[in-house]
């Protein structure tokens, strides 16, 4: 048998795209950016795209002998390990590769993901067939929706609006939950895989926390590992029955109901209400905003928690506990990047998150660290990828977002201050170094992340893809001085 790295290189010579259309190594939307270093940076970055691009041929479509999915468009991949196309990672690469003025990929990337969806009913976790019982979170609609705003493509719009309502009506149906919550009963969302044995990318590490497990039903705690997986967040101790022991062979991802996943859902409703405004269709416009604000109304009911203002915002709900799940994880943001909450009659909504977050201390440097360098997962230590002190690129860019689109001027300066310092952050860990990686996660210490099942990734697909957003969201007021940027002499890092 080949060594591992051997067969990557295999893997990665047959399956490289041999070209991608209409590609420019200096396209004029990063031409136009003004500082000259991240110029200079993002026209690097742009290129990294060649080497992530994949293309599988149909006569790697053998489930006998690959694990891979045909898929008739080039597609990006993270990175590394991640040798096929994943599903949420996929928004923050689209992003990235419409800063590259890249709208002919992206168009394939989401007719590729119609292929998952006409042939399987929902779009898998990644372009492997033994993803076939999990998804990740659903933000297919919004990718779509950044398409769509880039090209105004009403015909592409039109044709693909069904498969939207498909892979929404695919979590509708099967990750729904009914439970009670004061006096009233509500529909929620969950992760919930139907999967109840190890998962086949990591069936040794399922096998040993099993054997830890205390829990004698191993196919509900193999369930539960899965559901994480699913989450895009494996692992945490949101998914864990006490997060202040954080042990993975506690894990209850199937009763949780996750704040974020029911904001995803939440934005879709109203990304679709729109898009289907775009082309005329009234009635439809109207059925899915009746949808959202209904939602919406409910999501407050069951996620927000107001009995202490110093710890005012949106949390997990437990249904073992009937409780919310009081600990911060950066998660909290993702409701003003969807926008489900009413910006008409509770605009303090994101200045209260703020305070909250800001009283849990996360806007501050970690122990031992010379700066700030951005919002920490959580602030539980468990070992865990998904927790204290990772800082994951797909989190930075939807709590910037969601300041930034909050319409309050001083958390558009603190949008800003975030955005700079995560520029800054990737900018150091890629210039001290020979190999130039850009990393999946950091380190709120200064360093590349840790924890989890597998060493620290490089890439990186959604890590580009966020750096390219900010740095053209945000041309006109980012310009640093030399003695803000390293310059050092790059080293040979590994």
């Amino acid at each position: 048998m080949l060594p591992e790295i051997i067969l990557f290189i295999v893997v990665e010579e047959l399956y490289s795209c041999k070209n991608i259309t209409n590609f420019q190594p200096q396209p004029p939307t990063l031409a136009a950016i003004k500082d000259d270093a991240m110029r200079q940076w993002a026209f690097e970055l742009n290129e990294r795209w060649k080497e992530l691009c994949i293309h599988i041929p149909s006569s790697a479509n053998n489930p006998t002998h690959n694990s891979l999915i045909y898929l008739p468009n080039n597609n990006i991949r993270p990175g590394a390990r991640f040798r096929e196309v994943y599903y949420w990672d996929s928004y923050w690469t689209i992003k990235g590769l419409l800063a590259s003025e890249l709208p002919e990929l992206v168009k394939g990337m989401l007719e590729n993901f119609v292929v998952l969806i006409k042939e399987y009913g929902f779009i898998l976790n990644g372009g492997c067939n033994y993803y076939l019982q999990r998804s990740q979170p659903p933000l297919f609609i919004p990718m779509v929706n950044e398409y769509y705003n880039y090209t105004k493509d009403k015909e592409f719009l039109k044709e693909i609006l069904p498969y939207m309502e498909k892979e929404l009506e695919f979590w509708i149906v099967n990750r729904s939950v009914e439970f009670t919550k004061g006096c009233r009963n509500y529909t929620m969302y969950q992760y919930r895989t139907q999967s109840t044995v190890p998962r086949p990318e990591s069936y040794c590490a399922d096998v040993i926390t099993a054997i830890k497990s205390n829990e004698t039903n191993k196919a509900k705690l193999w369930q539960n590992l899965a559901s994480a997986a699913e989450s895009g967040m494996d692992f945490s101790s949101r998914w864990l029955r006490n997060p202040e022991d954080p042990k993975l062979e506690t894990i209850i991802t199937t009763s949780i109901v996750p704040l974020d996943l029911n904001a995803f859902i939440c934005g879709n409703l109203r990304i679709l209400s729109e898009l289907f405004a775009a082309i005329g269709k009234k009635q439809k416009s109207n059925h899915y905003k009746k949808l959202y604000l209904k939602l919406r109304a409910e999501f407050k009911q069951v996620f927000l928690y107001t009995k202490d203002e110093n710890k005012y915002g949106w949390y997990d709900y437990n249904l073992e506990t009937k409780e919310n799940n009081i600990h911060f994880y950066a998660s909290m943001a993702v409701p003003l990047f969807t926008q489900c909450y009413d910006t008409k009659e509770e605009p303090n909504v994101p200045e209260r998150i703020y305070n909250t977050m800001k009283n849990y201390g996360v806007f501050e440097k970690a122990n031992g660290s010379a700066d700030f360098y951005g919002v920490q997962t959580s602030t539980v230590v468990s070992g865990e990828q998904w927790d204290a002190h990772n800082i994951w690129p797909p989190m930075q860019q939807m709590l910037v977002m969601g300041f930034l689109n909050s319409g309050k001027e001083s958390l558009k300066q603190e949008a800003l201050y975030l955005a700079k310092k995560w520029i800054l952050a990737n900018y150091r860990l890629y210039s001290q170094c020979i190999e130039k990686p850009m990393w999946e996660k950091l380190s709120a210490t200064g360093t590349s992340g840790k924890g989890g099942e597998y060493v620290p990734q490089t890439g990186f697909g959604w890590s580009n893809g966020v750096i390219l957003n900010f740095l053209i969201t945000f041309n006109e007021q980012i310009k640093f001085n030399s003695t803000e940027l390293p310059n050092e002499k790059p080293r040979k890092c590994f």
